[in-house]
């Protein structure tokens, strides 16, 4: 995966990936259905592979670190996120959520600032990776089997807000290999993951990749990728000055 590529990763899950869909909320029924029920029973199944609720509402915040990218999500919505440029300088991107406050920023301080409120959409940096957290609650919709040369996959997909996605996995393993973001009926994004272990009684992809658009999702190439869970961070990393120094600027101070 290229340097451009590496950016463009970083950017989507600062922005979370705000969209909205009549569609979707056509599709929020508040009497159950037969096909309702399936899809919750399947995504109760999921979370228990996953870890379980109890260990998922423990999470209260997530440090993510993939090739020379370090994002810190502290929940329910506010969000660190360390990398580099094309041309090797530090790059900063800060979401504060109590200030409604987003900033780009370099070695040298902040280069934009912008007021604005997103906790609509927040759940993206989260949901993907954790099915569940104790502020998002997606709502099952349906799930569906897929079958891909001798394989057998199964597609549950939710609504989170007001946007949809859909968890792949197999049915014996029950661990995500492939969420899809949905707009307008289309996918417009994937994430896979592979190679699962065990933190904090979470299991986590070690290796994850990211399509954008039709024409990248065939032969996407998997990269390292590790997580850990309430991390004793610096609170002042969301507050200004906004400066770009390293990857290790979220620890607190001893």
């Amino acid at each position: 995966m290229n340097k451009i590529e590496l950016i463009v990763i970083s950017a989507l899950l600062l922005t979370f990936g705000a969209w909205s869909s009549a569609t979707v909320a056509a599709q929020r029924i508040d009497k159950p259905t037969v096909e309702r029920q399936q899809a919750e029973k399947a995504f109760e199944a999921l979370i228990r592979a996953k870890g379980g609720r109890e260990n998922l509402g423990s999470v209260r915040n997530m440090l993510t670190q993939y090739s020379d990218v370090t994002i810190l999500d502290s929940f329910p919505c506010s969000q660190w996120n360390f990398g580099y440029w094309l041309d090797g300088l530090p790059s900063l991107r800060v979401y504060n959520h109590d200030e409604k406050l987003r900033v780009i920023a370099g070695k040298s301080g902040p280069e934009r600032m912008f007021h604005e409120n997103l906790e609509d959409s927040c759940w993206y940096a989260q949901i993907p990776f954790l099915l569940e957290t104790k502020s998002y609650k997606p709502v099952p919709i349906n799930v569906t089997r897929e079958k891909e040369e001798s394989k057998t996959h199964d597609v549950l997909t939710v609504v989170v807000g007001s946007a949809q996605l859909s968890f792949v996995y197999e049915p014996e393993e029950m661990l995500v290999t492939e969420v899809r973001f949905i707009s307008g009926g289309e996918v417009w994004q994937k994430y896979r993951f592979d190679k699962y272990t065990n933190i904090n009684g979470i299991k986590m992809p070690t290796l994850f990749s990211v399509g954008i658009s039709a024409n990248h999702f065939v032969n996407i190439k998997f990269m390292p990728i590790s997580f850990q869970f309430n991390v004793d961070y610096d609170p002042k990393i969301f507050d200004p000055p906004f400066v770009a120094t390293s990857p290790d600027a979220w620890k607190r101070k001893q």
